[in-house]
Order: structure tokens, then sequence, then C-alpha cells
């Protein structure tokens, strides 16, 4: 019972959309937290954004992130900045 281990499922979902929401109002209207252009502390969250919007992954985490416009747009800014050139992920299906 330490760390994101003592929370159950429904409470890590709840600590979740809090750090959503915090990134959210972090952002704001700038196309990037660095603002213009991208800077090093885009690189993580833009990484687990992209990753967690992948269509392979059904997961209740990525149904928060896609009620989030703001956020599906800075994925979908920094992919096509740095990964453009990426194969579309395809679904298991």
């Amino acid at each position: 019972g330490h760390g994101i281990g003592r929370h159950s499922p429904a409470e890590r979902l709840q600590l979740s959309a809090r750090a959503l929401d915090a990134m959210v109002a972090i952002l704001g209207e700038r196309p990037f937290f660095g603002g213009d252009a991208p800077v090093g502390g885009d690189a993580a969250p833009g990484a687990f954004l992209i990753a967690a919007l992948a269509p392979l992954f059904d997961s209740p985490f990525r149904a928060l992130l896609e009620q989030r416009p703001t956020l599906t747009a800075y994925a979908g800014r920094m992919r096509g900045r740095f990964f453009a050139a990426a194969q579309p992920v395809r679904s298991a299906a």
C-alpha cells in the first residue's frame, strides 16, 4: 500500500482526470507548453498523450483524454511535428 498502488482504480481515474485538467489549464490557448514552439518540457507530455491516444489501447484513461479536445489537439500537433513520417497506427481488428 504505497504510491499509486494505494488507490483504487476509481480513485486513480479521478486523480488522472485532475492531472489532465491541470494540463489543460497550464496549456491554455498556447499551441505548446513552451508557447508558439515546443520546448523540452513538451517532450514527456507529448509522448505520453500520443501513446495514450493510440487506437490499439482502449482504456478508461484514453476515454478521459478524449474528453479534453485541448489535449487531443496538442497531441496531434506534437505527432505532426515530430512523427509526421510515421505510419498511422492500425487497430487490432
